[in-house]
């Protein structure tokens, strides 16, 4: 498959995150789930972020596989002209929960026909055939996984081999403590 991705680096490492605990990882985002949009909506716009969801969003095409969706931040951005179908999934029961109360809305939900939201784990996606998607999307979701080099391994066994895709958006790690503060926070 091939590889595109847009990069929101804030410092000059990719990413020197420290190992991922799953439990609190899931804890935060379950506790942060109800407001997670209205804690981030406002830096994502004035950063220039949602553009670049917007435009990472419009190269995905075919069946689309969104991984750590969280509360679906990147719905509205997906082209019902190209996009066949949208499965997207997250690990955390509170971000599924406020990803598939969104799906349908008119603030921020999908205009894609066949679209449905799931727990999963990008990490092992067992339930996910080889070569069975067009499209895989994950927006800062690396820094999330344990392993995150599992998962772009399995981002890569889903994806279809002939034309296949897979979209990244992601952030480093800043040099400045200010801003991984914030980034530690969410």
């Amino acid at each position: 498959g091939v590889v595109v991705g847009y990069g929101a680096a804030l410092g000059r490492h990719a990413c020197d995150c420290e190992r991922v605990d799953a439990r609190a990882r899931d804890a935060a985002y379950d506790r942060e789930a109800k407001t997670f949009d209205d804690a981030v909506r406002s830096s994502e716009y004035w950063s220039g972020i949602e553009n670049m969801r917007a435009s990472l969003a419009y190269g995905a095409r075919g069946d689309v596989l969104e991984v750590a969706c969280g509360t679906g931040r990147n719905f509205s951005y997906y082209d019902p002209k190209k996009v066949r179908t949208l499965l997207a999934m997250d690990a955390c029961d509170g971000m599924v929960e406020e990803a598939r109360a969104k799906l349908r809305t008119r603030d921020g939900g999908t205009t894609v026909r066949e679209a449905m939201v799931t727990r999963g784990d990008a990490q092992r996606m067992r339930n996910v055939k080889t070569g069975s998607v067009d499209t895989v999307v994950d927006t800062f979701g690396l820094c999330s996984y344990e392993d995150a080099v599992g998962a772009l391994r399995e981002m890569k066994r889903v994806v279809k081999r002939d034309g296949g895709r897979v979209l990244l958006l992601e952030h480093g790690r800043s040099e400045y403590g200010w801003v991984r503060n914030i980034f530690d926070h969410f």
